[in-house]
C-alpha cells in the first residue's frame, strides 16, 4: 500500500509505502496543514497554502483524474467517483461553532479546532467553480468582445462572418435626475 501526495493536481517526486504501519486506527485528530515536527527537521516552519476543501474516498483514484478535477467546487451527481465519496468538506465556510459541513451527503460534519481564513475573493487557476449556462448569458462572455468592438464602432458585422456573440447595452442611470 502506497500513499501518493498530490498537490494542485500534479504528484508529488515520491510514494510512501504504508504497508507496514499496522493498523491505521488512530485516536489522534485528522490534521490538515501543518503538522508540528514534520517540517525542517521538526522545527517550525510556516507553510504558503491555502486549503479549500478536503475530499475522502474509499478508493484510489488515477492521478488524470485527479488533475483534471483538483480545482472544481463541487463534486457533482455525474462525477464517476461520487458513490467512493466518504467525506467532502469545502473550507470557504465554518460555521460559528466550528463545524465544516459534509457535503459529500453522508452528514458527517469535520470540527476544527484552529482555523485562520483568508479571503476567498481572489482570484486563483487553482480554484475553478462550475459556471452554470444562467451566468454565460447573463454577463458578457469573451466571444461577445469582437461583435461588441464592433457595435461600438458602428459597423454592422453581416451573418456572413458567423460571429457568435452578442452586443450587451448597459444599463444608463441619470444621475442628475
Amino acid at each position: 500500500r502506497n500513499v501518493y501526495v498530490y498537490t494542485d493536481g500534479v504528484a508529488s517526486t515520491g510514494k510512501t509505502n504504508i504497508a507496514d504501519w499496522g493498523d491505521m486506527s488512530s485516536p489522534a485528530p485528522l490534521t490538515a496543514g501543518f503538522v508540528p515536527g514534520s517540517r525542517n527537521g521538526g522545527s517550525y516552519s510556516p507553510n504558503n497554502f491555502r486549503i479549500t476543501d478536503i475530499r475522502l474516498y474509499n478508493t484510489a483514484l488515477p492521478a488524470d483524474y485527479i488533475a483534471s478535477n483538483f480545482c472544481k467546487t463541487e463534486v457533482g451527481a455525474d462525477d464517476p467517483y461520487r458513490d467512493n465519496l466518504l467525506g467532502f468538506w469545502p473550507a470557504t465556510t465554518v460555521s460559528p461553532d466550528k463545524l465544516m459541513a459534509d457535503l459529500s451527503g453522508n452528514n458527517n460534519p469535520m470540527t476544527v479546532d484552529s482555523y485562520n481564513p483568508g479571503s476567498f475573493s481572489d482570484i486563483s487557476a487553482s480554484v475553478c467553480p462550475s459556471i452554470s449556462e444562467s451566468i454565460y448569458a447573463t454577463v458578457p462572455n469573451s466571444v461577445d468582445v469582437v461583435f461588441q468592438v464592433y457595435q461600438w464602432l458602428g459597423v454592422i458585422a453581416p451573418p456572413s462572418w458567423s460571429l457568435d456573440g452578442k452586443s450587451w447595452v448597459p444599463n444608463y442611470s441619470d444621475v442628475k435626475g
